[in-house]
């Protein structure tokens, strides 16, 4: 493989991965603030 497609391939990866991290971060905080809104209004089952 040429180098330049090498380092595009890295990259692409590291863009995917730092994307992954981005998306599973934002899900964590959105069901930590729906969590705690749920919390102060309807109950809900216990887990």
């Amino acid at each position: 493989m040429k180098p330049l497609m090498m380092k595009m391939r890295t990259d692409c990866l590291r863009f995917l991965l730092a994307l992954q991290l981005l998306v599973s971060g934002l899900f964590k905080l959105w069901h930590e603030l729906r969590k705690g809104r749920r919390i102060s209004g309807v109950k809900h089952k216990p887990s």
